[in-house]
């Protein structure tokens, strides 16, 4: 894996969850990316990620929220037709 460094942070919010006691942000790629209602990754391992957020409030009731994106460029390969 390579590590995508020099890149723009990336900057993941979501709402909603104002009365949350207990937030907990995690990538399926990276793991564990922070603890409180916003969080900013300084880096990324390049390739797809599932970033979730799990809110937590005081009845213990627990709410998740998941975004895909993409971390890096994606290479498009020019499409050569031949004739026969």
């Amino acid at each position: 894996m390579e590590l995508c460094s020099g890149c723009a942070p990336v900057h993941v919010k979501l709402g909603g969850a104002r009365s949350a006691e207990a937030y907990a942000w995690v990538s399926n790629r990276d793991g564990d990316l922070g603890s409180d209602e916003k969080t900013v990754v300084e880096s990324l391992f390049r390739g797809l990620h599932t970033i979730a957020l799990s809110a937590t409030d005081s009845d213990r009731c627990v709410a998740v929220q998941s975004v895909r994106l993409w971390v890096g460029s994606r290479v498009y390969l020019p499409v050569i037709l031949r004739q026969h």
